[in-house]
């Protein structure tokens, strides 16, 4: 049951309707990644050491120990450059620069220089970012918008989010006030 979901995960993990076509990753014989469509049909060759699959448009693809940004044709839009990255969301992706992380956009430009223990995905204009061991929220700037106080952080999602705060389950929104601590 548990190989059976984590099959699972890893399928909708790599799947990526974008546009008309579905891209799917696989391991190639010779142990790299690549991309088949939805009949099986390789569309991008195995040659990437890894891949996150693709989110809106993009693939986070390790080449040589680094990650880089492929598109659906498979041709590499963002040299790989990162220790690790992440998949774009609200035109932002998270990346791994030593032990440090940052944010680029989709031009491969450094918007948020690498500063945070651990960085998570834009949404709604925020992400939760890690420093001295707890979270706050940055936009896309960097500038902090909700202080560095939580010890587990979610994404944004229709306004409002939950937190662990103190060993509370807290939900906050996007100014950072608390609409209702659930024990």
């Amino acid at each position: 049951m548990i190989r059976r979901t984590m099959a699972m995960a890893l399928w909708l993990a790599g799947a990526c309707a974008y546009g008309q076509e579905t891209l799917l990753f696989f391991l190639g014989d010779n142990k790299k990644y690549g991309y088949i469509n939805l009949k099986n049909e390789v569309v991008i060759p195995p040659h990437f050491d890894n891949t996150s699959g693709f989110h809106n448009g993009y693939a986070a693809v390790a080449v040589d120990g680094k990650y880089g940004f492929i598109d659906t044709t498979g041709k590499i839009v963002i040299p790989p450059q990162f220790d690790f990255a992440w998949r774009f969301d609200e035109g932002m992706a998270p990346f791994r620069s030593g032990k440090l992380w940052g944010y680029i956009d989709t031009a491969g430009k450094v918007v948020v220089e690498p500063r945070f223990e651990a960085a998570e995905r834009f949404s709604e204009g925020l992400a939760a970012v890690k420093r001295n061991g707890l979270y706050g929220y940055i936009d896309k700037t960097g500038k902090l918008i909700i202080p560095h106080q939580y010890e587990k952080a979610a994404p944004f999602s229709g306004g409002a989010t939950q937190v662990h705060h103190r060993g509370k389950h807290v939900w906050i929104a996007a100014d950072g006030r608390v609409i209702r601590v659930l024990d």
